[in-house]
């Protein structure tokens, strides 16, 4: 409050920190560093740096980002998934594990080996906007500006992934009332910038990539979800101790629950299609009238 003092060190003389943000009550770190033969992303508990979950996977790999959305831990850079990595430059964190997000994020359309990246995320109207050196986010276009509203991705209208500086894109970005004025090179949609511009558009949504579900798997887990209208609730039910989560129909999260069988309230609910994920692995739709 009145003066700078030091952090534990880092166990790694030759490192880089590229963003830090809290998330669940801890200090977390990312950039290029190594603790333990682990890279890319710590937390600060107990006085010292640790690293979070697996760490980012994958000798190119790594992070430039973070942004918390949705209470989940999101992070974006240079992600590769044939290190082992969950997602194709972006992941979220869920308190367990990293999760895909939507099929990521691509400079080439069906390229997963191809160089793209995030570098910046912000959140605004419950979407979060992701930019980057990237054409498409999950399988739409999306020239280096995208938004994930918890379900899908919609590009947003213009082009900042092409023309000179493009690398520079998506640096930093931020809206202002309901403006996004972002870092970039000196070619906006066309026209001649110099490392930044604004949106002017009408609308931040362009295509969209449709509802994303995470696909059935065969495994010893089976589950029951159901809403039992009696007693306003939704109950899941498995064979095996899951983690539930709920989403509406824009993403937002309702719930989190663990258990054999957890209930849900759905006293206030609107009606429509809710998403049930279950342990990160399946999804169920169901209609709550």
């Amino acid at each position: 409050g009145s003066h700078w003092v030091p952090l534990p060190l880092l166990p790694d003389t030759d490192c880089i920190v590229s963003d830090i943000i809290k998330h669940d009550g801890r200090l977390v770190i990312c950039g290029n560093f190594q603790i333990n033969g682990a890279t890319g992303i710590a937390y600060l508990e107990g006085g010292q740096w640790n690293i979070l979950g697996p760490g980012i996977l994958g000798g190119f790999s790594s992070i430039h980002a973070m942004a918390v959305y949705q209470g989940d831990l999101y992070v974006g850079g240079q992600i590769s998934m044939s290190g082992g990595n969950a997602g194709r430059d972006i992941m979220r964190w869920d308190g367990n594990q990293f999760q895909p997000v939507g099929g990521g994020l691509q400079r080439n359309l069906g390229d997963n080996s191809g160089f793209s990246d995030v570098r910046g995320m912000e959140e605004h109207n419950g979407v979060l906007y992701v930019g980057g050196g990237f054409r498409y986010a999950g399988g739409v276009p999306a020239f280096g500006v995208a938004g994930w509203d918890g379900t899908q991705w919609c590009g947003v209208p213009g082009n900042l992934s092409d023309g000179p500086g493009h690398l520079g894109v998506g640096q930093g970005g931020a809206f202002y009332q309901d403006t996004l004025f972002v870092a970039c090179g000196y070619l906006a949609d066309g026209d001649s910038v110099h490392l930044a511009a604004k949106f002017v558009g009408t609308s931040y949504s362009d295509t969209c990539s449709g509802p994303v579900s995470v696909p059935l798997i065969e495994d010893p887990i089976r589950t029951l979800v159901r809403h039992d209208a009696s007693a306003q609730e939704l109950v899941v039910s498995a064979t095996a101790h899951c983690d539930v989560t709920i989403v509406d129909a824009v993403g937002h999260v309702l719930g989190r629950r663990k258990g054999l069988t957890v209930r849900f309230s759905t006293v206030g609910w609107a009606p429509g299609v809710y998403v049930v994920h279950i342990s990160g692995q399946r999804s169920q739709r169901i209609v709550v009238p």
